[in-house]
């Protein structure tokens, strides 16, 4: 059963290249652990802009879906139905974190250049003195519409925020293109 939902676009359609080396854009990857076990992440160079555009984000999601299903064929060796839906807690057992990905030598780690401003920020400890940890797992709610009204996106925000609260995750707003 093919998803439906504001996550599918019929009009788009993929196809999955196989290379050696790592694309220069944001995009899944098929990548194979030591065990020669096929698996699945997010691809973004280390060196690409950050927040990647909201176009970017939703097609990104799309193809997610599209290798998810590609991974779990390879394992089952043979075509299989796949639902239409899964909760939103789901864990697919066939990706692979990115930490994880880096940790093990598949994908570069954060050793590229930032794109961040040098600006003070909001509850930024500003003596140098203490250094604040990285964060484990967080949530940027990155404002840009098209929409020129302010109620909606408050609303998206406000939801994000409660969602980041539920998970126990440390929240970010980037407005730099809003």
């Amino acid at each position: 059963m093919k998803a439906v939902g504001w996550t599918t676009n019929g009009a788009d359609q993929y196809e999955m290249v196989g290379e050696s080396e790592l694309p220069d854009f944001p995009t899944p990857v098929v990548i194979t652990d030591k065990r020669g076990r096929s698996k699945w992440t997010v691809s973004i160079p280390p060196d690409h802009e950050f927040p990647l555009e909201p176009k970017q984000y939703a097609e990104i999601c799309m193809q997610n879906a599209e290798v998810s299903k590609h991974v779990q064929d390879l394992h089952s060796h043979m075509h299989q139905g796949h639902a239409g839906h899964y909760g939103y807690y789901h864990v697919d057992p066939h990706f692979m974190d990115v930490a994880e990905a880096e940790a093990h030598g598949l994908l570069p780690g954060p050793k590229a250049k930032t794109n961040m401003k040098q600006q003070s920020l909001v509850g930024e400890n500003t003596d140098g003195l203490i250094e604040s940890d990285v964060c484990e797992k967080s949530l940027t709610f990155v404002m840009e519409t098209h929409d020129a009204g302010l109620g909606k996106t408050l609303m998206m925000l406000w939801t994000a925020y409660g969602l980041a609260q539920k998970e126990g995750r440390a929240f970010f707003v980037d407005d730099s293109r809003w």
